[in-house]
C-alpha cells in the first residue's frame, strides 16, 4: 500500500475555493440610500454595511484557506518525493 499526496486535487480544490470566494463580491458592491429620512433607513444601511464587511472577511479567510491548500500540497508532495527516494535507496 502506498501513501502518495495528489498535488493536482488539491490544486483543483484550492482553484474552486477561490473561484467560490470571487463569486461572492463578484454582483458588485450593493449600494445604500443615505439621503432617505424614512424610518428603519438607518438601520436598513448599517445592515448593509454589516453585510459588506462579513462577505469581505469571509472572502478573506476562503481565499488564505485556498493558499494554504496549495502550501500544504506542495509540501505533502515534497515529503512524497523524498520518502520515494529513501525507500528506493534503502531497497538498492
Amino acid at each position: 500500500m502506498a501513501v502518495k499526496s495528489n498535488l493536482g486535487v488539491a490544486q483543483q480544490r484550492a482553484s474552486a475555493l477561490k473561484s467560490a470566494a470571487g463569486s461572492l463580491t463578484g454582483g458588485g458592491v450593493p449600494t445604500s440610500d443615505a439621503q432617505t429620512t424614512v424610518s428603519g433607513n438607518k438601520s436598513a444601511q448599517n445592515a448593509v454595511k454589516s453585510t459588506i464587511n462579513a462577505v469581505l472577511k469571509v472572502t478573506e479567510a476562503v481565499n488564505s484557506a485556498s493558499s494554504n491548500i496549495n502550501s500544504v500540497a506542495k509540501n505533502f508532495e515534497a515529503i512524497d518525493q523524498a520518502g520515494k527516494e529513501l525507500f528506493t535507496r534503502k531497497n538498492l
